[in-house]
């Protein structure tokens, strides 16, 4: 929902607003991932549950990407969707 709010002030201009947004995304779905990973070798672990998590953190990454390669920050807009492709390769999903 951050990501979606952070794509739409990018849109319009609110770099560093968008910027904040997406850091805060990031973070959260990237502790997520991270959470669902650690816990991913307990009984009872839901590998959709994993698989889920890392599809949304890619999502952000994706927006996140974008936004940068939008407004000059172009190096840091490959390396995040470098990483999209590289969680894309690894559970085995395709982001639009």
């Amino acid at each position: 929902m951050e990501a979606n709010e952070a794509r739409l002030l990018s849109e319009i201009g609110e770099v560093e607003r968008a910027t904040q947004t997406f850091e805060r995304a990031k973070a959260v779905t990237g502790k997520a991932a991270d959470d669902a990973l650690a816990s991913g070798g307990d009984a009872g672990a839901e590998p959709s549950q994993l698989i889920m998590v890392n599809v949304l953190h890619a999502r952000v990454l994706q927006l996140y990407a974008s936004h940068c390669t939008k407004h000059g920050r172009e190096v840091e807009g490959r390396a995040m969707a470098q990483q999209v492709r590289e969680l894309e390769v690894k559970y085995g999903f395709a982001s639009a």
